[in-house]
């Protein structure tokens, strides 16, 4: 089946999207698609977002370090540094990630590869296959006595490696199937890249915990956060002012117009179409369908982390009907053009709104990732657990099992 992803606010191209790109679609074709050579569609639209006049200089705070948080690197998200300080209480710099796996090892795993998906060099669907394999283990064995026995993270995660192949093996021969085989049928070159960059990864994190600005963390969490928060609101300006008329319409409107007239020409009954948008990407997917391309037809929409629902309360959509609640609707309907609809719920992102309660005919999801406001909002496309969820509930939906109230 075809499927379109539609990405939210502040995003903008360079090596970190498109190494985020590559894993994302290849767990989606492993986790929701099931077919190794599914076509993902994807509408990038962050070079028509925000662009500040002055080069961000109304941003508050030492020059250089401002400069840092906006240039093209792409430091460990602050969001996984206070997740470190919270398991540990006082973070070490050499048992980091082990701190972390002793308090919550599922939390530990998640933390190593969202990581290590913004490591170059490492082939996204060699990580993907090691990161399901990483999570189904640590789902299986949520507490292992051996995060005990190891003195730092490097040899956490020569541990971690060796407990996981032993047990992917044992599966294999037990026949307990799962999404992977044995690692020793794997290409082993391709496996140890994969290991490589999850060291490096540990250096990643422990950097950002060494270049913490201890003495001054109100600072450094305003330096790393803010320049995201004002690309945030800032595209959510652009879109609103430049989204334009169904006569002409925006240019933002029209690359997601093509893309889903695109995926739905490539539909067939037994491939429908799927649309998976974030954040502020769900509100304009909604807003292009009920507007500006109301001939195109999505039979599965899926929202996660959305403000749709929150959007449509204040009647910013072109579509929004003002008359509405009302003594004879107390619901905005499901678009015409629309077959399903879920919208994901992690119930740790403050920016994600249930939708139910303002339209008929969707299904709120609740996934927790556990992590902290600003990690769980941003990160959803790079935990595993969160692309088995959206595989189990995108089958559910088609085969009918997972359905909403009309």
């Amino acid at each position: 089946m075809p499927l379109v992803f539609v990405h939210g606010v502040s995003v903008r191209a360079g090596e970190s999207y498109d190494r985020q790109l590559e894993f994302r679609d290849e767990a989606f074709r492993q986790h929701v698609l099931r077919n190794p050579t599914a076509v993902v569609h994807n509408p990038y639209w962050g070079d028509l977002g925000a662009s500040a006049a002055w080069n961000h200089a109304s941003l508050p705070g030492e020059r250089l370090l401002m400069l840092d948080a906006l240039s093209n690197q792409d430091p460990v998200p602050v969001e996984q540094v206070l997740i470190a300080e919270e398991a540990a209480g006082h973070t070490r710099p050499r048992t980091v990630l082990l701190d972390v796996a002793i308090q919550d090892f599922g939390e530990a795993v998640d933390l190593l590869i969202s990581t290590a998906v913004e490591e170059s060099g490492i082939e996204a669907q060699e990580l993907v296959e090691v990161a399901t394999e990483l999570t189904e283990y640590a789902a299986a064995e949520p507490t292992p006595d051996w995060v005990h026995e190891v003195a730092n993270d490097y040899t956490f995660l020569e541990r971690l490696r060796f407990e996981s192949e032993a047990w992917a093996a044992r599966r294999s021969r037990a026949g307990g199937g799962g999404a992977q085989q044995a690692v020793i049928e794997r290409d082993i070159a391709a496996v140890t890249s994969v290991w490589d960059g999850l060291r490096v990864a540990i250096d990643r994190i422990r950097d950002a915990i060494a270049n913490w600005h201890w003495g001054q963390p109100g600072r450094s969490l305003r330096r790393t956060i803010q320049p995201y928060v004002t690309n945030f609101f800032g595209d959510i300006f652009v879109y609103l002012k430049s989204r334009g008329t169904l006569a002409e319409p925006g240019a933002i409107v029209e690359r997601i117009a093509a893309a889903l007239r695109e995926a739905e020409a490539a539909a067939t009954p037994d491939d429908p179409t799927v649309v998976v948008a974030h954040s502020m990407g769900a509100a304009i997917t909604y807003d292009v369908l009920t507007y500006f391309a109301t001939d195109a037809y999505v039979d599965t929409f899926v929202t996660v982390g959305s403000q749709v629902s929150w959007f449509e309360e204040m009647k910013l959509f072109a579509a929004s009907d003002p008359n509405v609640p009302n003594i004879r609707q107390s619901h905005a309907p499901r678009p015409h053009n629309v077959g399903r609809w879920l919208n994901v719920i992690d119930s740790s992102d403050y920016l994600s709104y249930a939708i139910e309660p303002i339209f008929r005919g969707v299904t709120d999801v609740t996934f927790d990732s556990g992590r902290g406001p600003l990690a769980a909002h941003t990160e959803y496309f790079k935990g595993m657990g969160f692309y088995r969820l959206l595989g189990r509930v995108v089958r559910a939906a088609h085969e009918g099992v997972l359905s909403s109230s009309d």
